[in-house]
């Protein structure tokens, strides 16, 4: 389910991405599809060695460790879906939807951690709204003590 690769090709239409998907020619496990432009720092190669443990697999987070002779993505054939964010060694990256509907992201070489967690915009909000609901509960019930004891 994770797994190094180390080129890829860019191609923008969803359409042109499925029929070279299903091309004979394309080996996913030497190339990923990206649908946007990346980093021009991030090299074609023709081959890399390197090794992607799972040591970590919840619903909210997937955690990998990552051996990479030369530089590469590292796929995570898991659904793309917004709000997944990844970090390399604790340094936040790009979370790259890659083969029309896996993740990926750009590592370079040596011995690393990578770890994907959920955090959707909507998770954030509802905290913050339910932690405001708290505070103006706590508020209301002591203005209510207060008038409580206004009164005796």
């Amino acid at each position: 389910r994770a797994y190094l690769v180390p080129s890829f090709e860019v191609i923008s239409d969803k359409r042109a991405i499925l029929h070279r998907l299903f091309d004979p020619t394309f080996d996913p496990t030497k190339t990923v599809i990206i649908e946007k432009d990346v980093d021009s720092t991030h090299k074609r190669l023709a081959s890399m060695t390197g090794i992607a443990t799972i040591t970590k697999d919840t619903p909210m987070e997937v955690i990998v460790r990552v051996a990479l002779a030369a530089p590469g993505f590292l796929v995570l054939a898991d659904n793309y879906f917004p709000g997944w964010r990844v970090s390399v060694d604790g340094r936040t990256e790009a979370v790259m939807r890659v083969n029309y509907t896996f993740r990926a992201v750009w590592v370079p070489e040596g011995d690393h951690v990578v770890r994907f967690s959920y955090e959707p915009a909507s998770l954030l909000w509802g905290k913050w709204v339910t932690v405001g609901a708290i505070i103006l509960a706590c508020v209301l019930y002591g203005a209510y003590l207060q008038k409580k004891h206004d009164i005796i």
